[in-house]
């Protein structure tokens, strides 16, 4: 699972960017000083990263650029100023490829944390306390970049963002190696946006998660189910040398366990009638 950024411990790069709170796609710029023994930020410089998505003739691509202040990177972000006209050349295709900053700059609705919290106040009283306690984890651990969004500003690219960020963020954690998806934090989501769904009746909400956030929450690819069963040829090499050692008995034990796959106990239990 991810944590927070400790400034105070190396993570073996001394140039790092590390997520901003109340952002999606913009980071921050962090250097390792030796003399302090810390990760420093300075005030100054091109210290802000931000991404988005530009047309292109073959459909879209995520461009990223480098700013001095973190209002510059969300606004170029949003297509919101004079970089509208530079990046994109004409009013409308800033309203027909960007429709999702500008979801994301102008959201309305609720906040998601808004959302949760008259989630909690409905629904947990009806689940079982593990279940509340996981859900309160994820939450703390995982939705910090979600829940000061409006509902509508939450759009299929934020979510494409949100995943980008988990899985960037995996190296800071020595378990990491163990996990294989974010699908608990994706089923979650979709929890409360049913939530949200059912109970707000918002003409302006659109169901904003789509097919490819399942693959993008894949870490390890399914390889499938190895297959244990002794192949004849292997089951024949243990039945001879079990012959010789313990008789002609256990081999007819080791037969019928190896064909019907019974426990020891119920293959000892059989007699002739």
């Amino acid at each position: 699972m991810t944590r927070r950024f400790n400034h105070k411990q190396f993570t073996g790069k001394k140039r790092v960017y590390r997520s901003i709170s109340g952002t999606v796609g913009i980071q921050r710029l962090w250097f390792w000083d030796e003399d302090k023994n810390e990760y420093t930020s300075p005030e100054k410089g091109r210290l802000y990263e931000a991404r988005r998505w530009e047309k292109i003739p073959t459909g879209k691509k995520r461009v990223t650029r480098y700013f001095d202040s973190l209002d510059a990177a969300r606004e170029w972000q949003a297509y919101i100023g004079s970089c509208v006209q530079q990046d994109l050349g004409s009013a409308a295709a800033f309203n027909e490829v960007n429709a999702v900053h500008l979801a994301q700059a102008k959201g309305s609705g609720p906040l998601l944390s808004e959302i949760v919290e008259s989630y909690r106040k409905r629904r947990f009283p009806q689940l079982a306390r593990g279940t509340c306690e996981n859900y309160e984890q994820l939450l703390r651990l995982h939705f910090g970049m979600l829940l000061e969004l409006r509902v509508n500003g939450i759009t299929p690219a934020v979510i494409d963002d949100w995943l980008f960020s988990l899985r960037s963020k995996q190296g800071e954690n020595r378990q990491a190696s163990k996990r294989k998806s974010f699908d608990k934090e994706l089923d979650l989501l979709s929890v409360l946006l049913r939530f949200y769904q059912k109970y707000c009746d918002d003409v302006d909400f659109r169901w904003p998660l789509k097919a490819r956030h399942r693959d993008d929450s894949k870490l390890v690819r399914d390889s499938g189910k190895r297959d244990r069963d002794l192949p004849p040829e292997q089951f024949a090499r243990v039945a001879c040398a079990m012959r010789a050692l313990f008789g002609p008995v256990w081999v007819g034990m080791f037969a019928v366990q190896w064909r019907e796959a019974l426990r020891v106990s119920e293959v000892a239990a059989l007699k002739e009638l």
